[in-house]
């Protein structure tokens, strides 16, 4: 039963990998129906009461200050057992500088907080106003925290000792926004069991990454064009089996380390591409595509000649393990932006201009 109402009450954000619905262009649930279905179900029965309730608070996301006061209060009212020790993961996205500090007294009370999410990606007049409580709020998270995800913007000494004192637990770690850097010397930090790594808006962190001996899954977004180069090094990508980025990253001959990589691509033209003549792979065998731009075509046939464009370098010789193309985000005809789709690319010859077209 507990595995059935968990389905029913997903929220669709994969917390595993710190991934969101929208960071794959996927609309996001209704998080209020989810809660209100839970809440329905725990007064199925008393059996549906003990099982639901624990999932009520696992992944707590604060909506306002009024809402982050009642679940303080109700905390602080429960004691060690209950509520504490249910919630898993903690998600703020409130604008106000007053979060921090309510924040703050949360984490106090929690006993088994796994994720941590921050999205306040304002800087200027607002990071300053809210800099010293976010500060606060940064010592209080476990250091033995799995899951964390900060989007906006955060001095470097704040960041820098939140991850050293956290990296030998974190498996998952997404840095979008601006990193404050004024450091003269940083010291690399180490994170051993570290799988899942996002890195977006600014290049500052890699001056403090380290080895990460464990890392299956890579994904850069914006910033340095050249961050591909600057971040494969044999310390971190041994385990690296998939790898996504945008359309306005460079990917170089000297980056063929992979046994499996993930296009991810922005929304751009399809004939920009990273893929360049001088490239190869003998061991590449999944190569998916996102996001392939706001382009429609009439008919799949009519696509074929444009879709190719961005892996017209991708032949045999220089890639022979690799006879299929996945593309997500395709748009035909009258479609609605948000109804889009699969198309494989199947390769019948050395190369991919006379692929078989299908829809998937």
């Amino acid at each position: 039963w507990r595995r059935v109402l968990r389905f029913a009450t997903s929220d669709g954000i994969q917390y595993y990998s710190g991934t969101l619905p929208s960071d794959c262009g996927e609309p996001g649930r209704m998080d209020d129906m989810d809660i209100k279905t839970n809440v329905a179900i725990t007064h199925v029965s008393r059996l549906f009461n003990q099982i639901a309730s624990p999932s009520l608070f696992e992944h707590v996301k604060l909506e306002g200050a009024s809402r982050a006061l009642k679940l303080f209060r109700r905390l602080s009212a429960a004691g060690p057992n209950g509520p504490r020790q249910w919630i898993k993961v903690i998600w703020d996205d409130d604008p106000r500088s007053t979060m921090a500090q309510m924040v703050t007294g949360i984490l106090r009370l929690c006993i088994d907080l796994q994720g941590f999410f921050w999205f306040h990606p304002n800087r200027g007049a607002h990071f300053r106003n809210r800099k010293s409580h976010e500060k606060k709020m940064i010592a209080h998270i476990p250091g033995d925290i799995h899951i964390f995800r900060w989007n906006g913007a955060v001095e470097c000494p704040t960041l820098g000792t939140f991850l050293r004192r956290a990296s030998a637990t974190l498996r998952v770690l997404v840095i979008m926004g601006s990193i404050i850097c004024d450091c003269e010397v940083h010291m690399p930090i180490a994170f051993p069991s570290l799988t899942h790594l996002t890195i977006g808006g600014t290049t500052n962190f890699l001056k403090s990454l380290g080895p990460t001996l464990s890392l299956a899954e890579l994904t850069l977004h914006g910033g340095d064009p050249n961050i591909i180069s600057k971040i494969l090094a044999p310390e971190r990508t041994g385990t690296l089996r998939v790898l996504r980025f945008g359309n306005e990253m460079r990917v170089r001959a000297s980056s063929n380390i992979f046994t499996g990589i993930h296009y991810y691509s922005h929304k751009g033209y399809p004939s920009l591409t990273p893929w360049t003549s001088d490239l190869n792979h003998p061991a590449l065998r999944h190569l998916s595509v996102t996001g392939m731009g706001d382009d429609r075509y009439q008919t799949i046939q009519h696509a074929r000649s444009w879709l190719y464009l961005p892996f017209r370098y991708i032949s045999t010789t220089r890639f022979p393990m690799l006879d299929t193309i996945i593309l997500d985000g395709v748009l035909f005809g009258d479609a609605e932006p948000t109804d889009t789709s699969r198309i494989m690319l199947q390769r019948t010859s050395d190369d991919f201009s006379s692929a078989e077209i299908s829809e998937i």
